[in-house]
């Protein structure tokens, strides 16, 4: 989801070593910079799903699908 808004992965630099350290302990640039304020519901849902600490991103599937009809309606 974060390629399809960016047009680049979150960390596209380095070996494959520090990449996987990057996904650990890097936070990747805000989608609100490429995106430019143009889906914010979508960018704080995918920010959210990438954040590092599991108390800091959703416990269960069912709070992200609880989040969708607000984003359609945001898309309308």
């Amino acid at each position: 989801m974060y390629y399809l808004l960016a047009g680049q992965y979150p960390f596209p630099d380095g070996s494959a070593a520090e990449k996987m350290m990057a996904h650990q302990f890097k936070k990747p640039e805000s989608l609100a910079k490429p995106c430019a304020g143009d889906a914010a519901g979508v960018i704080a849902l995918i920010e959210k799903l990438m954040q590092k600490k599991p108390e800091d991103r959703f416990t269960s599937v069912g709070e992200i699908v609880e989040e969708l009809p607000a984003l359609r309606a945001e898309a309308q």
